[in-house]
């Protein structure tokens, strides 16, 4: 889905392309054990109905066909999901097929989680009109009539779990009943993952549920409002001040014991031009009674070059100065 996205994102389909359905993308020519979507030969198809078919009732049918769409052939399209999924970083992940279903694949849970905190940053919309989704309904054009199938998603938190909007179930003997699963409340998300469930799916939903819960109960996200970082002199540079931005973004999860006496001590480095965008020039301590609670990375929001001559001549003394009448710490 996240390729299928990256196609659409890029220009290389649209949601909207229909796509020709053969024999060879029907329920009887699909690895036995697939869940299907229930695509039929002779018929068409948009490629977002596809996705869907592809999210919600994890049909392979769909992912086989998405994958010949997009790469031409499914071995191709491995290629490309591996490559991806170095692109990444993510180096303990590797597809033999597109649908999960050969106990071959492998990846872990970290990795997982990983991925599926970039698919959400990278496709925010994915959430809203794909997973979070607990059916939907896609037409089959057909040259004389319309089939309408009805899909239904494998997440049942979707509709017992409050802020739950995604993501993917999965299953195979070899490795057990997988979830992936996110929710968010207020500005709190949290992405779950948990593998080799030997139960069911219903101690899958409980196993999800209960950590959910937890993670909600103990943690909360809190915005740090960019005003409190100030500003900081980058000398002999062609600006004198730069506002820097935290790493990755202004909102930080704590645990809910912390908050209620938490406070923050912002420290600066001293810097020099040139800066590039991106350097770290501080950080962000939130400190909670003596504990230091959390450790932010405050980064340079854009380039700095050196000044003119003028500049760098007037900065020499007024550091001169500066450091003559510093007061010692």
């Amino acid at each position: 889905l996240h390729l299928a996205y990256k196609a659409i994102e890029e220009g290389k389909i649209t949601k909207d392309t229909f796509i020709k359905i053969l024999p060879r993308h029907t329920g009887k020519n699909i690895p036995y054990g697939s869940s299907l979507m229930y695509l039929e030969a002779g018929y068409s198809i948009t490629f977002f109905d596809l996705m869907k078919g592809a999210a919600l009732p994890s049909g392979n049918d769909a992912v086989y066909l998405i994958a010949e769409t997009l790469a031409g052939s499914i071995e191709q399209f491995v290629v490309l999901m591996n490559r991806e999924a170095q692109l990444l970083g993510l180096h303990q992940t590797h597809f033999i097929e597109p649908t999960g279903l050969s106990e071959k694949n492998f990846s872990n849970a970290y990795e997982l989680a990983q991925f599926a905190v970039y698919y959400i940053k990278a496709h925010p919309y994915a959430l809203k009109e794909l997973h979070n989704l607990p059916s939907a309904t896609v037409q089959l054009y057909g040259s004389k009539n319309t089939k309408t199938l009805t899909l239904k998603s494998t997440n049942d938190l979707l509709l017992s779990f409050e802020g739950c909007d995604g993501l993917k179930t999965g299953y195979i003997r070899e490795s057990g009943y997988n979830f992936i699963t996110t929710a968010q409340r207020g500005n709190t998300r949290f992405v779950l993952v948990t593998l080799g469930g030997k139960n069911g799916t219903l101690e899958r939903t409980k196993t999800a549920e209960s950590l959910l819960n937890w993670a909600f109960s103990n943690w909360e996200t809190i915005e740090f409002p960019r005003d409190k970082l100030g500003k900081v002199r980058v000398w002999y540079g062609k600006e004198q001040y730069i506002k820097p931005i935290m790493n990755p973004s202004q909102f930080v999860t704590i645990e809910k014991v912390y908050k209620a006496n938490l406070t923050y001590k912002v420290i600066y480095e001293e810097l020099t031009a040139p800066i590039t965008r991106g350097q770290q020039v501080g950080k962000l301590l939130l400190i909670s009674d003596t504990i230091i609670v959390k450790t932010i990375p405050l980064l340079a929001p854009e380039d700095i070059p050196q000044g003119n001559l003028v500049i760098r001549i007037r900065d020499f003394f007024l550091k001169f100065l500066y450091i003559l009448f510093k007061k010692p710490e």
